[in-house]
């Protein structure tokens, strides 16, 4: 006889079903439909849910620029450079910020300094060639 046990004629060994290393329960079927591409891969880690997130830490809303403000700034700043440009985008700036009822110190300064810079333009042009022909005519009327 051998020396091995032999196990007794009714025993049947016990099913391989895999061992993970952990005393988890298997994975849920899978429910997905052939060619879906929005159907989660089979897989024993497939089904179950994400882990929650602890979410971004609660500071507080940084004030944003009342409407308008960054329009201000550009007129006011064309208001010496390109006066007419300056009064279109003066203006727009305090079109936004009345919507919004909102104070636009620049916007308003930018307008007015405008203005007042197309005006004198104006008159210096004016002026200018006034000047020019007033002495032309002066040059033919002597000659």
């Amino acid at each position: 006889m051998s020396d091995r046990q032999q196990p007794y004629e009714g025993y049947q060994p016990p099913a391989y079903t895999g061992y993970t290393g952990q005393d988890t329960p298997p994975a849920p079927a899978w429910t997905g439909t052939p060619g879906d591409p929005y159907a989660s891969a089979p897989g024993p880690h497939a089904t179950y849910p994400a882990a929650p997130g602890y979410g971004a830490p609660a500071y507080p809303q940084q004030p944003t620029d009342p409407p308008g403000r960054t329009l201000g700034i550009v007129g006011f700043v064309l208001a010496f450079v390109m006066p007419l440009a300056g009064i279109v985008v003066s203006a727009l700036s305090l079109s936004e910020s009345r919507k919004a009822q909102a104070p636009n110190a620049l916007g308003t300064w930018g307008l007015w300094l405008s203005i007042a810079f197309t005006v004198g333009g104006l008159l210096l042009f004016l002026g200018y060639f006034a000047l020019v022909f007033a002495t032309a005519g002066l040059a033919l009327t002597t000659s």
